[in-house]
């Protein structure tokens, strides 16, 4: 599907930006609309890629507000 394939390269940008140290630990990520908008997706996409990221420790989210870096994430 789809929007599998682009929430799988989002995801993959993220971790990338994360492990190179483009986003620290507590820096927020763009809005699930600013960043839909920036990458051409749905907000869903970016949704489901935020989400995935949050199961797999790299984001911390809390309802009402932007996604966060989590802190200890070992760096590449």
């Amino acid at each position: 599907m789809e929007q599998d394939r682009v929430a799988r390269r989002i995801i993959a940008a993220i971790k990338e930006q994360i492990h190179s140290g483009a986003y620290q630990p507590g820096d927020r990520l763009p809005s699930t609309r600013a960043f839909a908008a920036e990458w051409g997706a749905s907000r869903t996409t970016v949704t489901a890629a935020y989400n995935q990221l949050n199961a797999e420790g790299y984001l911390i989210i809390r309802h009402g507000a932007r996604a966060v870096v989590a802190a200890g994430l070992e760096r590449a």
